[in-house]
C-alpha cells in the first residue's frame, strides 16, 4: 500500500488545489503561510513543501479547494510496480532535498547508487533495484519521482550543419 495518512517528518510534501484560474494574489497568500511552492500541476494545483501547521493555515484561505499529502504512489512511473526482476531506476529528488540523506536511506534498504547527479535544479540518483523494493523507495520523503532508467540516445545529431548553413 503506497498511501500515508500523515507526514511524520515534520516537513512534508503536499498538493494544494485552488478554485482556478489561479491569481497572483492567491499564490502570494499561499507563500505567506510559509509553504514553499515547488511546481504547478494541472488543474489549478501546486505541489508544495511545508509543515502541517503551514498547510492548516493554507486550508483556511477561501480560494483553497482541496489539500492532500503527496502520496508515495504518485512518485512511481506507470507500470513500474508491475515490473519483475532486477533493474535500474532513476530517482528524481525534490529541489533542496539532501542527496546524502537519501543515499543513506537507500543504503539502509540495502541499495547502492550506481550514479548520482547533484544539481541545484534537479538531482538524481540511479540504483539497481528489485520490484519489491519500489514501494520502500517511494516512501523516502525527498524522492519526487521514480522511473525505469533508459540508455541515453543521441537524437538530431546532424541538425547543427543545417542550422549553421541557413537552409
Amino acid at each position: 500500500d503506497l498511501r500515508v495518512e500523515e507526514n511524520k517528518s515534520g516537513t512534508g510534501y503536499y498538493l494544494i488545489q485552488l478554485n482556478g484560474p489561479i491569481y497572483q494574489a492567491w499564490t502570494d497568500a499561499l507563500k505567506s503561510t510559509g509553504l514553499e511552492i515547488l511546481t504547478y500541476l494541472p488543474n489549478y494545483t501546486y505541489l508544495v513543501r511545508g509543515t502541517s501547521a503551514q498547510l492548516q493555515n493554507a486550508r483556511s484561505l477561501e480560494f483553497v479547494k482541496w489539500t492532500g499529502i503527496y502520496q508515495p504512489a504518485y512518485k512511481v512511473q506507470s507500470g513500474l510496480l508491475d515490473a519483475s526482476g532486477k533493474f535500474r531506476v532513476t530517482l528524481q529528488l525534490f529541489p533542496g532535498a539532501s542527496v546524502s540523506q537519501i543515499s543513506q536511506s537507500l543504503g539502509a534498504l540495502g541499495l547502492n547508487s550506481v550514479e548520482t547527479i547533484e544539481h541545484e535544479l534537479c538531482s538524481t540518483i540511479d540504483v539497481i533495484i528489485t520490484s519489491d523494493r519500489i514501494d520502500d523507495v517511494a516512501r523516502i520523503p525527498g524522492v519526487e519521482w521514480i522511473q525505469k532508467w533508459s540508455e541515453p540516445v543521441l537524437f538530431n545529431s546532424s541538425a547543427q550543419w543545417v542550422n549553421q548553413t541557413g537552409y
